[in-house]
């Protein structure tokens, strides 16, 4: 693995310098991809939506200006060294909050960010637990359900997530089986299958793992398995890291979005 140059920006909100680690090449090695998209064995990458580790404030970082920081003066850069913090991956409760705030400002942004709450509860099955508290489940589904309607609203019509879509319109299709996914983690087994089966004839050894899931009734992520063993399966990855489990046992601190 090499890691590149470090990229600074400034957080917008209490002005101070947050850095980023970038990775010129690495290696994956036993990575698993989930229904949800998501791609484990990845480094630990800093998320587009990241937090200050000053104030907490959040910021998508593909809206701020990188510093350059060969414009620094030898002292600052000194100090940038031995009092410089890293960009810090939100928790559930900075993400929820950032919903209740109004804090995207597009759908494009709100998309990312209910993306992000998706995949942190998600991140949960993947530990191999999949017993939700009864908030845990309530935010889960209200937030599928919101993350749905804003990826049918942003494809323009709700009509599209039941057309055949071109095997090479790789993001579409990606959509596509997000659309899908969501489906089936709100029990709409029917309407998963009906999307599902509009994918290319091309990708059935993966329409097969979904429509056996909907049929199983199991709503919760669950692992792909590749089309052959030397083969990746064909889905943008996310990047994910899951974390552990923090509070008592039995007790949960989730905000109601």
């Amino acid at each position: 693995m090499d890691i590149g140059n470090d990229s600074y920006f400034k957080c917008p909100s209490c002005k101070k310098k947050m850095y980023r680690t970038n990775w010129i090449s690495y290696h994956v090695s036993g990575g698993k991809t989930f229904s949800d998209g998501v791609f484990t064995g990845m480094p630990h990458f800093t998320p587009n939506l990241a937090k200050c580790p000053h104030c907490g404030a959040l910021s998508f970082l593909n809206n701020l200006k990188e510093t350059e920081i060969e414009r620094y003066s030898k002292a600052d850069l000194r100090d940038d060294y031995t009092k410089r913090k890293k960009l810090e991956e939100p928790e559930i409760k900075d993400l929820v909050k950032a919903v209740k705030q109004g804090f995207a400002k597009t759908s494009k942004e709100e998309i990312e960010l209910r993306t992000t709450i998706w995949i942190e509860l998600n991140n949960k099955c993947r530990r191999g637990d999949y017993v939700f508290t009864k908030s845990e489940m309530a935010l889960w589904e209200k937030n599928c359900k919101a993350l749905l309607s804003l990826l049918i609203q942003d494809q323009g019509n709700a009509k599209k997530d039941t057309k055949e879509i071109d095997p090479n319109d790789e993001k579409n299709l990606n959509i596509q089986i997000t659309i899908a996914e969501l489906h089936r983690n709100l029990e709409h087994y029917d309407k998963c299958a009906e999307v599902i089966k509009t994918l290319p004839k091309e990708m059935k050894w993966l329409k097969d793992q979904y429509l056996k899931k909907c049929k199983a009734q199991n709503r919760f992520t669950f692992e792909l398995k590749n089309k052959k063993p030397h083969e990746s399966v064909s889905l943008s990855p996310r990047s994910a890291s899951p974390r552990k489990g923090k509070g008592k046992k039995g007790h949960s601190r989730m905000i109601e979005l």
